[in-house]
């Protein structure tokens, strides 16, 4: 391994729960209200939105079009997560589904490359090592060419640590002007800021990990190890049916059952309405067991070539 193990767990498990149990001892001694938790709801959701739909739905897999002013919303959207680059993300994610739980795959769990015992090797590695070691401009270069050639996707591509910084401010100004007091502000920063941070990131890596590609259900044989898992949806809403999503990539929709609720692709459908956005790609309709995204069809390969501009 070319970087200490020491210095990625550091970074990847002692600092979060340092932070973790730092805000814990404060709010024993101050109390948690209901400020706190409507703040942290609050920039939750816009970041959750942030990955779901702009990282993933727009960028990654163009599942709609939307013009170069919406798109730099959805953009700074995407920044207020925290995770990347909203462009890094989508070139590695368009990455994950071409080698999904196969060598070269960024993130899979099935991957034994750290000095972790059994299973919690890959786990480890999926749920957040693997990017210490990882070369994010030269996937961009390789896997987001389209990306990379618009101009307003550059800008906030550049500036998306301050962007990402200005939401964090912000959230320390809601919880501020709710409790109209500086004392508001400072748990602002903790519960809409470091804490929403932790939360998000934290639920995507164990997406990543464990959670859909280990445990849950499938609607599908995909080529991958990929699954649903109910228990992900109040943290990640329709993000959680993963397997339906490693069939279908390409749909903005990841319900293919009545119960399978994905409510980002409803906003989605409104925003279509009111002329937001255009192309929006539902899923499709009365399909059993079956991968679309397997090497034996071609279309949608070919249709995920022409949107992202390098899926090999």
């Amino acid at each position: 391994m070319k970087r200490n193990i020491s210095a990625k767990i550091w970074l990847s498990l002692v600092f979060p729960i340092a932070v973790f149990f730092a805000g814990f001892v404060w709010f024993c001694f101050t109390g948690i209200l209901w400020q706190d938790i409507l703040t942290f709801l609050i920039f939750y959701q816009i970041g959750l939105f942030g990955i779901a739909v702009t990282s993933h739905k727009l960028l990654s897999h163009r599942s709609f079009k939307a013009s170069p002013f919406v798109e730099s919303i959805f953009f700074t959207l995407g920044s207020c997560a925290f995770q990347y680059s909203p462009l890094y993300w989508a070139a590695f994610h368009r990455k994950h589904h071409q080698y999904s739980d196969k060598p070269g795959d960024p993130h899979s769990p099935w991957a034994r490359e750290i000095p972790f015992p059994g299973r919690l090797s890959g786990w480890a590695h999926a749920h957040c090592l693997w990017a210490y070691e990882f070369d994010f401009q030269k996937c961009a270069d390789e896997y987001a060419p389209d990306l990379l050639s618009k101009p307003h996707i550059r800008f906030f591509h550049r500036h998306h640590t301050l962007v990402g910084l200005l939401w964090i401010l912000l959230a320390g100004v809601t919880e501020g002007l709710l409790l109209g007091s500086i004392e508001g502000f400072w748990r602002g920063l903790y519960w809409g800021g470091i804490f929403r941070i932790l939360m998000v990131h934290n639920s995507f890596f164990a997406l990543n990990s464990f959670g859909g590609h280990g445990f849950g259900f499938r609607n599908f044989e995909t080529r991958d190890k990929s699954t649903n898992n109910f228990f992900f949806f109040p943290l990640l809403l329709g993000e959680c049916w993963h397997n339906n999503h490693h069939a279908y990539p390409n749909s903005a929709s990841n319900q293919k059952r009545w119960f399978e609720f994905d409510p980002h692709y409803d906003f989605l459908r409104l925003l279509q309405s009111v002329g937001l956005i255009t192309d929006l790609r539902p899923f499709p309709k009365d399909v059993v067991h079956e991968s679309r995204e397997s090497a034996k069809d071609p279309q949608v390969t070919n249709e995920h070539q022409n949107d992202s501009g390098n899926q090999k």
